[in-house]
Parts: structure tokens; C-alpha cells; sequence
């Protein structure tokens, strides 16, 4: 029997809803059952997360002219960030693991391994560290290159504290709905019923490969 006909609650930041219904499942109230929860769930781990903001400001700078270096670092951490600069990219990777930053902020333009070298060797660590890429007057080309390789997206040279703060926040942003995603894909696991949601489905499949990636 068809079930009437009720609207879905909405679930903002989780894309749970489009691949349960790409997979066919039409019925509105048994998307709803699944959906409801699920929504109710990410509205509490989102406040839960947004309470811990300071945990999630660790960011990475990567430029090798000195001066510009340290007056980015000092601009940083009078927005309450927690800043490790360094001068390469090498250096940058050899951080990674112990400074685990939540953003990365590098210039394109680096001696030895240059930026786009460096979107490179981190592959899919991208998805889970947005990365800013510094980028001289000029660089069409190197912007577009740097999109390719991953990065979160760029800004130019000389810095504008105001668009840096946007594209800070809106990086910080993603990482949070990345890690609440992934804090309510072990809550549902947890329950036994995330099985339930995902089952032979290809598009949902795709989803849960996404949240593992994105985990921390």
C-alpha cells in the first residue's frame, strides 16, 4: 500500500536525504522515519560542536618569505587561531601528523616543493583539510591549477584581512559539518541502524565513503 503522501523534514548540511531518494525510495513517510532522526541528531551534535569552536581553529601556514610569515601568524592569533608557520611545503608535510591543523593556508609559489606540489602529495587529505592557496596578482592560470589539484580555494597577494576571515570561516565551517557528520554516522552505526540507511545503495554508499574519509 502507498503511504499518503507527507512532507519530508528538512536536514540541512547532510546529504542523506538525495541519496535515499535517488536510490528509489520514494514513499515520503518512509523517508521521513530515517530523516527525522537523523536531523534531530545533527541539530544536537551541531550546537554540541559549535560550543567547541577553539578546538577547531588550528591552522597551518606555509610561506617562505619570512616577514610575510610572521605577520600572518600574528594577524591569526588575534583572531584566537592556534598558528604553526613554516617556510616549505616539505616542512608543511613533515607537521602534518603531530600539528594536525583544521585549515592549511600556503603560498603557491614556494622554493623546492611549491604549492601545487604540495595539493599534490596531500591527495585526499584535502577533504579533510581545506586548503587556502596564496596567489600573486596575475595568476589565472595558477588558480585554476590549484582548484584542480584540491584546493579549498585561493586569495591574493597583498592579503585582505576581511576576505582572509571569511574564507577562514567558511573553511572552518566545512570541517565542522564534516566531523558532525561523521560523529553521527558512529552514533547511528553504533545503533545498529545505519544499515538500515545505507543497505545495497550506490549513491548512499558513495555518501558513507565520503564521512569516513572526512573523520577524524
Amino acid at each position: 500500500m502507498q503511504c499518503a503522501a507527507l512532507p519530508v523534514p528538512a536536514a540541512p548540511h547532510f546529504i542523506f536525504r538525495s541519496a535515499f531518494l535517488a536510490e528509489g525510495n520514494t514513499c515520503p513517510f518512509c523517508a521521513a522515519s530515517h530523516l527525522l532522526e537523523i536531523a534531530q541528531t545533527a541539530g544536537r551534535l551541531k550546537v554540541s560542536m559549535a560550543a567547541d569552536n577553539s578546538s577547531l581553529q588550528r591552522i597551518l601556514i606555509v610561506e617562505d618569505e619570512e616577514n610575510a610569515r610572521k605577520g600572518y601568524e600574528a594577524l591569526l592569533r588575534k583572531w584566537n587561531c592556534d598558528v604553526l608557520g613554516v617556510p616549505s611545503g616539505e616542512d608543511a608535510l613533515a607537521k602534518l601528523t603531530e600539528f594536525n591543523p583544521q585549515v592549511m593556508l600556503a603560498d603557491v609559489e614556494l622554493p623546492g616543493m611549491n604549492g601545487l606540489d604540495l595539493l599534490r602529495h596531500l591527495g585526499e587529505e584535502t577533504q579533510r583539510i581545506p586548503v587556502i592557496i596564496i596567489t600573486g596578482r596575475g595568476s589565472d592560470e595558477r588558480v585554476v591549477q590549484a582548484i584542480d589539484a584540491g584546493a579549498f580555494w585561493y586569495i591574493e597577494k597583498p592579503l585582505k584581512p576581511p576576505v582572509l576571515r571569511a574564507l577562514l570561516d567558511r573553511a572552518l565551517g566545512r570541517v565542522r559539518d564534516q566531523q558532525a557528520v561523521a560523529a553521527l554516522t558512529r552514533q547511528l552505526r553504533e545503533a545498529g541502524k545505519l544499515g538500515v540507511l545505507v543497505g545495497s545503495s550506490q549513491p548512499m554508499q558513495e555518501v558513507m565513503r565520503q564521512v569516513e574519509m572526512a573523520a577524524p
